[in-house]
């Protein structure tokens, strides 16, 4: 999800403190309802290939994605939400390719061309490798650990996804458009930090020092 404007962005907030505080299993989760309930200002999209939509048409149930991709376009609104396509050289996101251009025109949802960015540059793929390790207490050389099947996976520039979708210009140019839409300016607080009501005949300073002498 990208904050389109302050709204979006106090909706961002929300979402993410939601998931961590009260939604968190394993990793941070919020339920559509919630999502439904604080999604405006918001743009939203399908997501790679861990997303739901794409894990779906990676299982060959197309039905079930053409009803997911349905549903988050109800939640965001149409025009807020966005399918994303992407080529980082893995086989299950080449096999999608099609089905993921006959759910643009079924459902007049619109592709965009992203790409997944772990690390910034291509030659720090290595570096990302050994990250991975770290992380998951595997050496190099295991065979069965974690690992990324690519290393695509960087910030790349306009010439090098144009190259990557020579024959739909179109995918990278609402691409342009999204990142336009998105206009957040945050403006300087001088006192970000909350007032505190303190009992009459005391400061904030002598009664923080009695809830402390307190316990």
């Amino acid at each position: 999800m990208l904050a389109e404007n302050e709204e979006g962005y106090r909706n961002l907030i929300r979402i993410t403190s939601e998931a961590s505080l009260h939604g968190f299993y394993r990793k941070p989760r919020v339920s559509k309802r919630y999502l439904a309930e604080n999604s405006k200002g918001l743009i939203g999209f399908s997501g790679c290939l861990s997303g739901e939509l794409c894990e779906a048409l990676v299982a060959g149930q197309y039905d079930k994605a053409r009803a997911v991709a349905a549903e988050y376009q109800d939640i965001f609104g149409r025009g807020n939400f966005f399918l994303e396509i992407q080529d980082q050289g893995l086989d299950d996101e080449r096999k999608i390719h099609s089905d993921l251009y006959k759910l643009e025109r079924e459902l007049d949802i619109p592709l965009i061309a992203t790409n997944d960015s772990h690390y910034l540059c291509g030659e720090d793929s290595h570096a990302h490798d050994v990250m991975l390790c770290v992380q998951t207490g595997a050496k190099i050389h295991d065979k069965e650990r974690f690992r990324f099947d690519s290393d695509q996976f960087f910030v790349k520039s306009a010439d090098e996804m144009a190259r990557l979708f020579p024959d739909s210009p179109n995918v990278l140019q609402r691409t342009m458009q999204v990142a336009e839409r998105c206009k957040l300016k945050l403006a300087k607080i001088d006192n970000p930090f909350p007032e505190f009501a303190v009992p009459e005949g005391h400061t904030i300073d002598s009664y923080f020092e009695r809830c402390a002498a307190r316990g």
